[in-house]
């Protein structure tokens, strides 16, 4: 009757993905595709049976990938890592720090780290992603030569780093302590003139002052280059 409570009730279940349970009231399937499961539910005491079906589909587990902004960091710098799905549908966000946005600013150890992040959809589907970021240190070159000769080899005196630094000044000077060139920009370097006027082989002074971005303090180099022709 109405509102009775039945205990004595045997189940059959009628699929080709059942891999356990069939006989219970909570059956395991595991399938690749869309599939039907048919159920027959028995009154042992009366013998009344009950038949019904329905449609199980199988999602597509979301994908999610790990990007950083800027790439690239030196040591004690912060860069934005954000998760980015493979859809537009909403997702809760879990990154290993804790943090539950989609988008997050760390800064690394100078040995570098490993950042994961898990992304689960509203049927509770989910997926991981990890990225490690290591810093760099800020390092940087000063050639003891160069030759102005326009062969596209060597043809400028400059300064080369792994960042672009936070102050630079060089000056050029000759063996008779005359300044023939003079900049703040790292980038277009020495071409070996005055003036606009070439300048002879030889070996000539420079006076370079220069600041890494994560450093706190300038550093002066004094030295020579060679100019060759």
């Amino acid at each position: 009757c109405k509102g009775d409570t039945v205990s004595n009730v045997m189940y059959e279940w009628t699929s080709e993905f059942i891999v356990d349970g069939q006989n219970t009231s909570t059956p395991i399937f595991r399938a690749t595709t869309d599939f039907r499961a048919s159920v027959r539910i028995i009154n042992v005491e009366t013998g009344c049976r009950y038949d019904t079906s329905f449609l199980i589909s199988i999602l597509d587990p979301p994908e999610v990938s790990i990007t950083a902004d800027p790439e690239k960091i030196l040591i004690g710098a912060s860069t934005v890592l954000t998760a980015l799905p493979s859809d537009d549908a909403p997702y809760a966000y879990v990154w290993q720090t804790g943090e539950t946005t989609q988008a997050i600013t760390i800064t690394p150890s100078e040995w570098g780290q490993t950042y994961g992040v898990t992304i689960t959809d509203a049927f509770g589907c989910s997926d991981t992603a990890s990225i490690r970021i290591t810093p760099v240190p800020c390092a940087y070159g000063i050639p003891s030569a160069f030759s102005p000769n326009d062969d596209g080899q060597n043809d400028f005196f400059r300064v080369r780093s792994s960042c672009p630094l936070a102050h630079f000044e060089m000056k050029i000077i000759n063996r008779w302590g005359q300044e023939v060139f003079a900049t703040h920009d790292q980038e277009p370097g020495w071409d070996g003139t005055m003036r606009g006027r070439r300048l002879p082989p030889d070996v000539y002074a420079y006076c370079i002052i220069l600041k890494c971005p994560n450093e706190d303090s300038k550093q002066t180099f004094l030295g020579d280059v060679s100019l060759i022709r």
